[in-house]
C-alpha cells in the first residue's frame, strides 16, 4: 500500500535500478509521497501492474501466490478521497502475499489488520504455513498478529524492523508460540539464502 513508510525510498529504488515493472495493489492515497512516486514510474515509461487476490507470479520454480487485498471501487474512492479517515482501510489494502522456492516460503503480509488475517485464515488456511513470517503490521500486538493467525503461518521464524515490533507484549506473544522474532538492524540487513530446501541466514551484511 502507499503510506509514506512503505514506499518512501521507491524513487531512489527506481533511480538506481533498471525496473521492469512495478507492481501496487492500485490503490493510491492523496498523497505527496504517492503522487511523487506514481508520476517517476510514468515518466520512467515502467509498465504498471495491479495485484489483486488470486494472481499468481512466476519466474522459474519461484513462485508469488497473491492472497489480498480484494478491494471495491467504494474502497478505492474512500482510500483515494479520504485518507486521513481510512488508516485502517489503507493498511488493510495491503498486498499479501507468499514467496515459494520448492520446500522454502515467505509469508509478506504488509500492514494487514485482524480482520484480514481471520479472512486470510478461512480462505486459505491450507496454505498459510510458511518457512518464514513478515510480521504484521510491524508487529502491532493490538491491531494484528492474533494468536490464531501465528498459529496457522507457524514458520520457522518471524522477521520485524520497526521498533514496534519489539515491544515487550509482541515478544511475549512470539515467544508463547515458539517462534523467533528476529531484527533487522538499521546497520545491516537480514540475508536469506535457500536451495529450495535447506536455508542459511545471516543476520547482519554491511551495505
Amino acid at each position: 500500500h502507499f503510506h509514506a513508510d512503505h514506499i518512501g525510498t521507491f524513487c531512489d529504488i527506481i533511480d538506481s535500478f533498471c525496473i521492469k515493472t512495478f507492481y501496487s495493489n492500485g490503490a493510491p492515497i492523496n498523497t505527496s509521497p504517492c503522487a511523487e512516486l506514481l508520476k517517476k514510474v510514468e515518466e520512467s515509461k515502467i509498465p504498471h501492474v495491479i495485484l489483486k487476490e488470486g494472481d499468481l507470479l512466476q519466474i522459474d520454480e519461484i513462485k508469488l501466490h497473491v492472497l489480498a487485498p480484494n478491494l471495491s471501487q467504494d474502497d478505492l474512492y474512500k482510500i483515494y478521497y479520504e485518507p486521513g479517515k481510512t488508516a485502517k482501510r489503507i493498511n488493510m489494502s495491503s498486498i499479501v502475499m507468499k514467496l515459494s522456492y520448492k520446500y522454502f516460503s515467505i509469508l509478506f503480509t504488509g500492514d494487514v489488520y485482524k480482520k484480514g488475517e481471520e479472512e486470510l485464515i478461512k480462505k486459505y488456511s491450507d496454505i498459510l504455513k510458511s518457512t518464514v513470517l513478515k510480521v504484521p503490521h510491524h508487529g502491532d500486538y493490538y491491531t494484528s498478529n492474533k494468536k490464531s493467525f501465528l498459529q496457522t503461518v507457524n514458520p520457522e521464524f518471524a522477521i520485524g524492523q520497526n521498533p514496534m515490533d519489539f515491544k515487550p507484549i509482541t515478544k511475549l506473544r512470539y515467544k508463547s508460540l515458539d517462534i523467533p522474532l528476529l531484527r533487522a538492524e538499521k546497520s545491516g540487513y537480514l540475508l536469506i539464502t535457500t536451495d529450495g530446501h535447506e536455508y542459511f541466514l545471516n543476520r547482519f551484511v554491511d551495505e
